[in-house]
This record gives structure tokens, sequence and C-alpha cells, in this order.
């Protein structure tokens, strides 16, 4: 079962000179892990890391911060949307702006007819709801009793270019 839950993420204090956010490698695999069984209840396995790290359709990227890796963002790559499967930020490195970091860069592949980011996050899982919303999700459904492993309900959230553009707009002209 995947994990299709986000961790609360905030931009704060590191610099962009102390980050960078990259493709993920093979040899990252450990490092992804170790965070993702920290980070939650029903964690992935190393076969669904595998599974989309070799995948045509998904992508994976990792942010490092002084050469070691703090967090990742997993997604995958559809005709019209970009599909948040799994995000993590080690618990000392949250609230730094990494996550803000990873989601711009995947927010940037969106272009043509590709306009959304969709992503599934527990109900429980409030801190995530929040950030997402800062950045620009909106809650469009909710998916009851989504997760195999428990009885918990799922928020549906989604970014739309459209929406980002023109509620831009109207906060300036306002």
């Amino acid at each position: 079962m995947y994990a299709y839950d986000l961790l609360a993420f905030d931009a704060s204090y590191t610099t962009e000179r102390e980050r960078e956010c990259r493709a993920a490698r093979e040899s990252d695999l450990d490092a992804m892990l170790a965070i993702e069984r920290a980070s939650f209840e029903y964690p992935w396995s190393r076969d669904d890391f595998e599974f989309c790290l070799n995948s045509e359709r998904c992508e994976a990227l990792v942010v490092e911060r002084e050469g070691v890796i703090v967090g990742y963002a997993i997604f995958e790559t559809r005709r019209e949307s970009i599909r948040l499967l799994s995000c993590a930020i080690a618990e000392p490195e949250r609230r730094r702006g990494h996550g803000s970091a990873l989601l711009e860069q995947v927010i940037s592949r969106l272009s043509g007819r590709r306009i959304e980011v969709v992503c599934v996050v527990r109900e429980r899982n409030l801190p995530a709801q929040l950030f997402l919303r800062r950045l620009g999700f909106r809650s469009h459904w909710i998916a009851r009793r989504f997760y195999s492993s428990s009885t918990e309900d799922a928020y549906r959230m989604t970014f739309r270019l459209d929406e980002s553009v023109s509620e831009s707009s109207t906060r300036r002209a306002g």
C-alpha cells in the first residue's frame, strides 16, 4: 500500500545556497527510506520506492542540505496532471523551506495540457493540509475509508495552474 500522505513543511529560514533540489538517484534510496520510515505510520517498502524510481511515469526528487539528503518527493506524470505520491522531510529539517522547494520543483513541471498537481492527504494530517493550502492547493472532495490499513478518510487536494493565476491576479487587483 502506498503512503499518500505528506508531512508538515514550512518555508522559514534555510537559504537556497544551503539547499539543492535534484533528481533522485538509486544511491539515494537508503536515505529516502530512512526518512519515510521515520515519517509515516504506514511507510512505503523498498519495493515501492524501487518501482517508482524505475517507472517511466514516475519521477523522484531529493533535497540536500550540506550534502545530506533531508527530504524527497515522488510523483507520477500523467497526460493532464501530476500525481504527488509521497513527500517527506526529515524531522530536524522541517519548517526550513525544504518542502516548499520540492513542491515548487514539482509545480514547475506543469505546462500545456498538464495543469494540475493532485495528491491525497490523510484526514488526521492537518499540518500537511495547512501546508498545501499555503502553497495554493485546495481540497475538492473526501475519499471515505480511503486507506486499506485503517478506516481513515482522505482529502484529495489539487493545485491548478489556472486557479493560481486567477487568485494571484485577484490579490494584485485588491
